[in-house]
């Protein structure tokens, strides 16, 4: 039997196998690239979104500290008023602004 050989085969399929990692290895990085650039993105924009929504809350629970139905008006009988109620009265009003920053001027 005749022995075929191939000279240069194994060079060839060696380059051709490093061809490959290089190119997997590559796309890789550019994945990679482009999701580091993404994740920048997105969490500005959800530190926007959380910041818009605190405003709101923000002035929703000024306006509920100025509301009259919530908070009343404080006059001489209500000075006077039972402890109780006017207990009462204070939790309602510390329940509606629980867990908010808020920065009075």
């Amino acid at each position: 039997m005749k022995s075929t050989t191939r000279p240069g085969f194994m060079l060839i399929m060696t380059f051709m196998m490093l061809t490959i990692g290089v190119i997997i290895a590559t796309q890789l990085y550019f994945q990679a690239s482009v999701y580091n650039n993404f994740i920048a993105s997105v969490k500005t924009r959800e530190q926007a979104k959380r910041l818009a929504r605190s405003g709101i809350h923000i002035a929703l629970n000024q306006l509920a500290l100025h509301d009259k139905n919530l908070v009343p008006e404080e006059d001489d009988e209500k000075k006077t008023q039972d402890p109780e109620i006017r207990e009462k009265n204070l939790l309602r009003t510390l329940l509606l602004t629980q867990n908010k920053w808020q920065t009075f001027e």
